[in-house]
């Protein structure tokens, strides 16, 4: 004849919730304006009853660098990826320069990429969204 209920030995496997040792997760409120999705607030406490025409998310944890608040989706969303743009290689694609990196050896054109990359310093990398050009004018007469 069999036994009914659980079997003790799946018992002594399993370890009773202690709550004088667990940590309780802290939640995050942000608080949104329902009409335009723009973030009011955000934080561990949450003052009730709500403005009217607010709205509340409840978040597990505290966003980081890497979310931002998308009013359209009124939820937090990965930030976009940040992308660099060497000014060398605007340099070696320029159509003005192309007849003297033609000229060039394969070897003395990577010893002047290098050193162009040197002059330019902290200014050899651009965001994409930016001009190439460092300064709006510069070599125009």
């Amino acid at each position: 004849m069999s036994r009914l209920g659980r079997s003790y030995a799946l018992q002594a496997k399993i370890t009773p919730y202690n709550n004088t040792t667990a940590v309780p997760q802290t939640l995050w409120y942000a608080l949104y304006d329902t009409t335009t999705g723009e973030l009011i607030s955000l934080g561990t406490t949450l003052d009730l009853p709500l403005p009217s025409g607010t709205d509340v998310l409840v978040i597990g944890n505290q966003p980081d660098a890497s979310l931002i608040w998308d009013t359209t989706a009124r939820n937090y969303v990965a930030a976009p990826v940040v992308t660099l743009v060497d000014r060398v290689v605007d340099l070696v694609a320029d159509s003005t320069l192309a007849t003297a990196w033609a000229s060039l050896s394969a070897n003395d054109s990577q010893a002047m990429q290098g050193r162009i990359g040197q002059m330019l310093g902290p200014y050899r990398y651009r965001f994409d969204f930016q001009d190439i050009d460092l300064q709006a004018g510069w070599g125009s007469s």
